[in-house]
């Protein structure tokens, strides 16, 4: 029954604010006269008690708002030299697979920054970045909100595990096995969740791995007296570990390379045409220059093949193939080459073909 006298205001205040939509300001004064009562009525509460918890409360709130206000004016200033940016592309870089970048930016790099300050920078600077690649804003901040949540407790510079040591009168040895324990699952547990809400189940079982790994992090730095680190130690390692994988799937992190030769060449001709492109205003090298000649061959005879341009002497259904066909092969090559199946788009795919050509197409 005390468990539930207890816990009335807090209820109170959140029916008040999601079923009343009452202000913030009205629900806490609501709220708090309201566990007043409760405490006067069935806790004993004195004045002496009174008193002090209310100064008591009043000092951390301040504490709390200089942390706040701090973290916001980092983040202002950083947003506005355009590091918020360049901190996107930098994870952009160092994470090709863009799923994963999003699953990571939101359950793993939202932690980083709760480790550091907490009190909403995660969300204010990770649902951004994550807009930024393409997430619709509600699913950015959604999924930041549920992905940083496993961190809060051992995250803040240990903040929060500090209070609660307080509060209950536990030793800290005592209670972080416990804690560790049970923030690793739901480390674990808000990454799959951000997976799901990103769209990415794909990646369930590279998340579990990624998890895992974070919460055995975690559970050692908690361990051994380093509970302010913990989560943003594991925060770093889930970055870290994402990024290997990343790699890894794209085949160990190749590129599609150029030869050096080749390289050398095309740098050397930028570098002489560097003045005649600078009086033209335009580029005078490049790929959009470049020009291939295809050709097809024809059996004439049974004995005989023989090669024709394509450019001046196919049909229009074979023009209209044979591009089909490069593209396939485009799209098979950077395929095996990158380890990801890239987006193929065909406009006005059936002009110009034939029943045969179509029906063969269907069947790729």
């Amino acid at each position: 029954m005390n468990y539930i006298l207890a816990s009335s205001p807090i209820l109170l205040l959140f029916v008040l604010l999601t079923v009343f939509k009452w202000s913030g300001r009205k629900a806490g004064i609501i709220s708090w006269l309201f566990s007043l009562g409760i405490a006067g009525l069935f806790f004993g509460l004195s004045l002496e008690v009174l008193w002090v918890s209310q100064i008591k409360g009043i000092i951390f709130s301040i504490y709390v708002l200089l942390v706040l206000w701090t973290a916001l004016l980092l983040y202002n200033l950083n947003f506005r030299i355009g590091g918020i940016s360049a901190l996107t592309t930098w994870l952009e870089g160092i994470i090709p697979d863009l799923s994963l970048l999003k699953i990571i930016l939101a359950w793993a790099f939202s932690a980083v920054l709760e480790g550091i300050a907490g009190f909403g920078l995660p969300i204010a600077v990770a649902a951004p970045m994550l807009a930024g690649l393409g997430v619709p804003p509600i699913l950015a901040v959604v999924a930041s909100a549920i992905g940083h949540t496993w961190s809060v407790t051992l995250g803040n510079m240990g903040m929060v595990f500090q209070v609660l040591t307080s509060i209950s009168e536990i030793e800290e040895a005592a209670l972080v096995p416990t804690v560790a324990l049970m923030m690793g699952l739901a480390c674990v547990l808000c990454g799959i969740s951000v997976a799901l809400v990103l769209g990415e189940a794909k990646r369930l079982k590279e998340v579990i791995f990624i998890g895992v790994i974070m919460a055995l992090v975690q559970y050692g730095l908690a361990s051994i007296g380093l509970v302010p680190l913990s989560a943003f130690g594991a925060a770093i390692t889930g970055i870290a570990t994402g990024m290997v994988i990343s790699r890894k799937n794209r085949g160990g992190g190749k590129r599609l390379e150029v030869s050096a030769p080749l390289k050398a060449t095309f740098l050397k001709s930028l570098e002489t045409s560097m003045s005649e492109e600078t009086a033209r205003g335009m580029a005078v090298i490049g790929i959009h220059k470049d020009d291939y000649l295809f050709s097809l061959s024809k059996n004439e005879n049974t004995n005989v093949r023989k090669s024709f341009e394509l450019k001046n002497f196919a049909s229009q259904g074979e023009h209209k193939t044979f591009v089909i066909a490069l593209k396939l092969a485009e799209y098979h090559f950077l395929k095996d080459k990158l380890g990801n199946s890239p987006i193929l788009l065909l406009d006005d795919l059936l002009s110009e073909l034939d029943s045969t050509r179509v029906s063969r197409l269907y069947h790729i």
